[in-house]
């Protein structure tokens, strides 16, 4: 089996963990060839009912370093002063990640969790269900994307993912405060 058909299988017996938590495909250079299927970090372990703790995130790095998860910046680490010089942020090497972007968790990382966690999933083999729902999702995805440039899909995605909206109005206010004022330290 090749590995983007293992990709796919995996997509698929992680999807019906996951529930109708959106997967996010992970796009080539190209912009067209799908590279992989993932999940937000936070999205992963409240599916698994996992805690958040320091066991949780050792296991999330062990990921990174297998190259089953993935960290992604929000923006570069930059501002730009009053002469419109772009200049980087000086000790944001030294902030706690999390600050400045989120982690992504791959199909393949979200099958391991589960079996550290002790959380069965169904084999591809084992039911036909499991495409049937993949099969839904995907749809429900499209359907977002096409949507997305409709008006008032930030208030509808708002009232569909509360807690998501409440952390990107969050980390929104704190970045427009910490521009506004004249603070280097975004």
């Amino acid at each position: 089996m090749d590995d983007s058909t293992v990709r796919v299988i995996a997509a698929v017996e992680a999807q019906f963990l996951m529930g109708h938590r959106i997967v996010s495909p992970s796009l080539d250079y190209d912009g067209v060839t799908i590279t992989e299927y993932g999940w937000w970090e936070d999205e992963v372990r409240q599916a698994l009912f996992v805690p958040l703790d320091d066991t949780w995130g050792e296991r999330v790095l062990e990921l990174e370093l297998q190259g089953l998860a993935s960290f992604s910046m929000y923006c570069a680490p930059l501002y730009w002063d009053a002469d419109g010089t772009r200049q980087e942020i000086p000790g944001w090497q030294d902030e706690p990640r999390e600050k400045r972007g989120e982690v992504h968790i791959y199909a393949r990382g979200v099958l391991k969790l589960a079996a550290l966690y002790g959380r069965p999933y169904v084999r591809h083999e084992e039911s036909e269900a499991l495409w049937a729902h993949w099969a839904l999702v995907w749809t429900e995805y499209q359907a977002r994307i096409k949507a997305h440039g409709d008006p008032g899909h930030e208030e509808k995605w708002a009232r569909e993912y509360p807690e998501r909206a409440l952390y990107f109005q969050a980390q929104m206010r704190q970045m427009d405060d910490e521009l506004e004022g004249g603070s280097a330290d975004v």
